[in-house]
C-alpha cells in the first residue's frame, strides 16, 4: 500500500497547479493570450510544470516521512 499512496498525492496537485495558474494574473493573462493565438499547449504546460514542483516537494516529504518512521 505503501508504493500506491504517493499517486494519490496527483490529483491535489493537479488541483493546487490549476488553481495556481489561474490565481496568478501574470499566467492567466499568457494562457489566454496563447489561447486567442491558438497555441493550446501552454495551460497544459503551466499546469504539468506547477505539478512537477509540487510533487517533488511531496515526494521529498513522503520520503522523509517513510526514512523517519
Amino acid at each position: 500500500m505503501g508504493y500506491f499512496s504517493f499517486w494519490w498525492t496527483m490529483i491535489p496537485a493537479f488541483f493546487a497547479a490549476s488553481f495556481a495558474v489561474s490565481n496568478n494574473d501574470a499566467q492567466l493573462s499568457t494562457v489566454m493570450r496563447a489561447n486567442e493565438e491558438g497555441r493550446l499547449h501552454v495551460m497544459p504546460l503551466f499546469i504539468a510544470s506547477g505539478m512537477l514542483t509540487i510533487l517533488a516537494i511531496s515526494g521529498g516529504a513522503y520520503w522523509a516521512a517513510r526514512y523517519f518512521s
